[in-house]
């Protein structure tokens, strides 16, 4: 008896990681300072110094983007991601101005968007289908003339029988006068 699968390989699953990668690294640049980015290091300035913001709000970043890509607890480090990104530009562009840094903006919305996408995760396959079907002889266990609705043997008759004296309650005159009652 052979059975064979078939083999289902689903392209969205091979996207979806590449997106999760391709954003989380781009977060984990923008968080040690390799490429231009929101300044996070401004939603800390004041709380503390903008040196220490800036390391502090950078390892932030930097660890989510790190959860994103390794894909453990996807939703909520992209979630807290995209809030952080979205109010760290939305405060420079308010700080500097609309017509400078509108791009930037527009920038980093379209990367929130992105880091949204990512909340689904890999879908799930579908179970493997089989392909063939397989036959096989099923030996018999009852001689034909039973398989073909031949008269089976006769119920044997239900004698009724007593129950037994210790299992059926004792009529009320019988019993003594403490167990009647009033």
């Amino acid at each position: 008896m052979v059975r064979r699968t078939l083999r289902t390989f689903n392209l969205g699953d091979a996207a979806q990681v590449s997106v999760r990668m391709l954003i989380a690294s781009y977060f984990m640049a923008t968080a040690i300072g390799s490429i231009p980015g929101a300044d996070t290091g401004a939603l800390l300035s004041p709380i503390m110094s903008e040196t220490l913001g800036r390391v502090v709000s950078g390892s932030i970043v930097f660890m989510l983007a790190t959860m994103v890509l390794i894909g453990k607890q996807t939703r909520m480090a992209a979630l807290i991601l995209g809030l952080l990104t979205f109010y760290a530009s939305y405060l420079q562009m308010v700080q500097i101005g609309m017509d400078h840094v509108l791009g930037a903006f527009w920038r980093d919305m379209a990367l929130v968007a992105a880091l949204m996408l990512t909340y689904g995760g890999p879908a799930k396959a579908p179970p493997p289908q089989r392909t063939t079907f397989t036959i096989r002889r099923i030996a018999r266990r009852a001689e034909r003339a039973r398989q073909m609705g031949a008269p089976h043997q006769p119920i044997a008759p239900i004698l009724y029988a007593e129950p037994e004296a210790s299992l059926v309650p004792a009529p009320l005159e019988d019993a003594p006068e403490s167990q009647r009652g009033a």
